[in-house]
């Protein structure tokens, strides 16, 4: 073979990649889902939207695209209004491709305003039935999650409509506690991942998850206790993870601090991921602790969170906020992430953050490796962020300071050594985000429009083009 044809055929290898090198370049470039909102609050140019834009666009470039694009569209499928479910349900089952097997997610971030009338009692019957056929005909499915951000104005059975392939859940306030511990019971056996407001709280319910790992706990944001919790002990009384290996506090009030504690005196022999979190990141603010020191510095109280490790003795990654009264002390974690203070913040609240981090060393944390902080701009992507970009990255060979996905206003995610942040929307910090780190912490195809516009084409892209429809009322 002469050089020519040897060029002339590599060319061609190269302008003609695999498929499943084509489907890599597309997840690449699109948004990542763990880092972005669907719900209708974000408006009509939010990075959701945007990415769905971005999928369909792919979509009509060619053919092959077409095919290779049109699975994405479906595998993280996100319904906020009523008329998005019943064209959703319709294009699973009429698709010649199939769709309903790419179906990995489906979000429920409810704005339901054809079902605010009491008597719609047809309508509510018929949006019951379409969830029910969605998750019948998705057996693919393996993530669900309801957590409207604006009220459900009604009831719905979930237990039954939870599919035996799902292993996450994310459950949010609406959700009664029998139906939380119905929906439990159900997937008890194998459920990986589960989020929810509370536990089901009931002595005269047993619940053992099985194959639970990772936890998130998130309490009243009132600050009143949930009904049957008076007992502090009741958290865990009958509610058994032998597996755990991942637990996340968010909490709201100090009448839930004494819950954690006795769920990790239960819990805490397996842990591996322990982070404690509040929503609104109020630094230097909460009034939540365990033990309240004599004397707080700057005329305010400090979290004391020394008693949740002691009851964590595996423990390996840790999560803060930079609030905690110092010194920590732990024999066996490696990782700690930080959470930077909000820019208003006074000189000395910044000065307290600098002296925290100070002292998480190896005089206090023997098997630490490394101290990164995460900006204070990644806070809506609380409490995941963490867990999906563990500090651990850096220690691996080769690592470089990378950008991992977009965020809540389009911009990529900075991970660098020692540091986790928003290019573009940070503080210019002092500090050098390596110093706490350790030596062993030092990458020819045919017009697809005629075959865009067939049958199972515009069959498939019903739920997606009624997603564009929602742009010009959200604005």
């Amino acid at each position: 073979m002469s050089e020519s044809e040897l060029t002339t055929q590599t060319a061609k290898r190269f302008s003609h990649p695999a498929s499943e090198i084509l489907h890599e370049i597309f997840l690449h470039a699109l948004p990542h889902p763990d880092f972005i909102d669907p719900s209708l609050w974000s408006g009509g140019k939010s990075v959701w939207r945007e990415g769905i834009r971005v999928k369909k666009s792919i979509m009509f470039v060619c053919r092959t695209w077409y095919t290779i694009a049109m699975p994405l569209l479906y595998q993280d499928v996100s319904i906020s209004r009523f008329p998005q479910l019943v064209l959703l349900v319709t294009s699973l089952r009429e698709s010649k491709m199939d769709l309903k097997k790419h179906v990995k997610r489906c979000r429920f971030g409810a704005y339901l305003d054809t079902i605010l009338d009491d008597d719609n009692d047809v309508l509510l019957q018929q949006f019951h039935n379409q969830l029910e056929q969605m998750f019948e005909l998705c057996d693919s499915l393996q993530s669900i999650d309801f957590h409207s951000p604006l009220p459900i104005p009604f009831p719905i059975n979930l237990p039954s409509l939870i599919s035996a392939h799902v292993t996450s859940i994310t459950l949010g306030k609406e959700v009664t506690q029998e139906q939380t511990f119905g929906i439990l019971n159900d997937v008890a056996s194998q459920l990986v991942q589960l989020s929810c407001y509370d536990f089901p709280f009931d002595k005269n319910w047993e619940l053992t998850l099985e194959a639970l790992v990772d936890l998130t706990l998130i309490y009243d944001r009132h600050g009143n206790s949930p009904q049957g919790t008076e007992d502090p002990r009741s958290i865990c009384l009958n509610i058994t993870c032998p597996i755990i290996q991942c637990i996340t506090f968010v909490n709201y009030g100090n009448k839930y601090t004494n819950h954690c504690s006795s769920f990790l005196e239960t819990h805490g022999q397996t842990l591996k991921v322990l982070q404690l979190q509040f929503p609104q990141l109020a630094f230097f603010t909460s009034s939540i602790s365990i033990v309240y020191p004599a004397h707080s510095r700057l005329g305010e109280k400090r979290t004391i969170i020394q008693p949740l490790l002691d009851l964590c003795p595996a423990l390996e990654h840790l999560i803060l906020l930079p609030n905690a009264h110092f010194p920590l002390y732990h024999p066996t974690v490696q990782w700690i992430d930080v959470w930077e203070p909000t820019c208003d913040l006074s000189e000395p609240k910044l000065e307290y953050f600098w002296e925290f981090k100070a002292t998480l060393t190896r005089r206090n944390f023997p098997q630490l490796k490394g101290v990164r902080t995460i900006a204070p701009a990644l806070r809506p992507l609380y409490p995941r962020i963490a867990l999906l970009v563990p500090p651990s990255l850096s220690a691996q060979p080769g690592f470089a300071p990378c950008n991992i996905g977009n965020t809540v206003d389009g911009r990529r995610i900075q991970h660098d050594v020692g540091r986790l942040y928003l290019p573009g929307a940070e503080l210019d910090w002092d500090d050098d985000s390596d110093d706490n780190y350790t030596e062993e912490s030092s990458e020819e195809e045919e017009d697809a429009s005629e075959y865009s516009t067939d049958e199972d084409s515009s069959e498939s892209e019903n739920w997606s083009d009624y997603i564009d429809s929602d742009d010009s009322a959200d604005n």
